[in-house]
């Protein structure tokens, strides 16, 4: 859906190869992961990257949210959840959000 507006999308088939493409890439606008992924999961790859001084926004999105992850996505302004089922719309509206 972002590449048919014209972003460049990258993708990673787990969690470790999210964290290498952000050590190894160029900065990153946006980074959408589900929560629930290969490992790391999605609330560790926030972690870990932001550990590593990582400051670029993202969205977490799951279908089995709990507490926790509220909490953690509430915990910085550069990060936010997103739960399933949503809509283009709404997914749009969130990632437009986090670029301000």
């Amino acid at each position: 859906m972002f590449s048919t507006i014209g972003c460049c999308v990258e993708e990673a088939a787990s969690g470790l190869g999210a964290l290498e493409a952000l050590a190894e890439s160029r900065p990153f606008h946006l980074v959408i992961t589900d929560v629930y992924m290969p490992a790391p999961s999605g609330l560790q790859l926030v972690a870990m990257a932001r550990t590593t001084g990582y400051e670029g926004p993202f969205l977490l999105v799951t279908a089995f949210p709990d507490p926790g992850m509220a909490t953690f996505a509430a915990d910085s302004d550069r990060t936010e959840l997103l739960i399933k089922p949503f809509t283009a719309d709404e997914l749009l509206d969130r990632a437009e959000n986090l670029l301000r």
